[in-house]
């Protein structure tokens, strides 16, 4: 079997187990709602698949997140938020698939840096560049990012992958994230570090990440595609309500109110150690 093969399988197996799992809040389990994205900003050509209808994503559009795949061309970019609180700043030339974000029921908050509710997510990344930044993590939240190289386990909270021919590059600036290996064993990745993940063609290489830590160009250039996904999470507001159907039945749905427009130029400090 192919390392690409083995992964994918890892990955199936690890999001058949999210599905198995009860989001538990305060010690009771209930359905969430179902997940949502916002778009906070785009430039270009950027589309937007779902049920099998593509669509041009525009400033403002709301859709369902599980199994949407978002696309850049070229010289385009895109940034979203998930109902977790979590932004996502795509660069040109990415496809991203959103395969699973399961929700549990949000707690009462208006704290936009803090995740509303438990949530686990599933994404796959078969190209480009996907810049992440999450609210501060509920116990118990948890996320699984796959490339055709790597399976990359986080808790938040500003990390980076890019996807390039045959290499994986994944950057965390703070927060917690592990590499996966073949037999799902973990290599943790330090603060303002650097994994890349490489294959042969034949997809056979065992898995040996080059870790080192990043310069300050580096970081420097990492951050500012990061403050993007940061400053885009400022703008929405996420409130769960319960809506009645045409039947008498009832089922939870989540509200999106924008708040401020995206300014893409506003600072945003991760912490004074991660840039000296």
């Amino acid at each position: 079997m192919t390392r690409h093969l083995l992964i994918s399988a890892l990955f199936a197996l690890a999001t058949i187990g999210y599905a198995a799992d009860e989001v538990t809040v305060s010690g009771n389990t209930s359905s969430g709602p179902l997940s949502k994205f916002y778009v906070a900003e785009t430039r270009g050509k950027v589309d937007i698949t779902q049920d099998g209808s593509i669509h041009s994503a525009s400033n403002r559009d709301v859709f369902k997140a599980p199994l949407a795949t978002l696309r850049t061309g070229k010289e385009s970019d895109l940034a979203i938020v998930l109902s977790s609180n979590t932004g996502f700043a795509l660069a040109q030339n990415t496809t991203l698939e959103i395969k699973k974000l399961e929700q549990a029921p949000f707690m009462p908050s208006n704290d936009l840096d803090v995740e509303p509710s438990v949530s686990k997510g599933a994404y796959y990344i078969p190209a480009g560049i996907v810049s992440i930044c999450t609210s501060r993590p509920v116990d118990g939240s948890h996320s699984l990012f796959q490339t055709p190289d790597a399976l990359i386990s986080t808790t938040g909270r500003h990390l980076e992958i890019e996807v390039q021919d045959n290499r994986t590059f994944v950057r965390l600036l703070d927060g917690n994230v592990t590499l996966l290996d073949d037999q799902k064993n973990p290599i943790k990745l330090g603060e303002n570090q650097e994994a890349i993940i490489t294959r042969n063609p034949n997809g056979t290489v065992s898995f040996a990440p080059d870790i080192h830590d990043l310069t300050k160009d580096q970081r420097s250039r990492i951050l500012d595609r990061i403050t993007l996904a940061c400053t885009s999470r400022k703008t929405v507001y996420f409130e769960m309500v319960e809506v009645q159907n045409p039947n008498g039945t009832k089922e939870r749905d989540i509200n999106v109110t924008q708040l401020i427009p995206a300014n893409t130029s506003t600072e945003y400090t991760i912490s004074p150690a991660n840039i000296p």
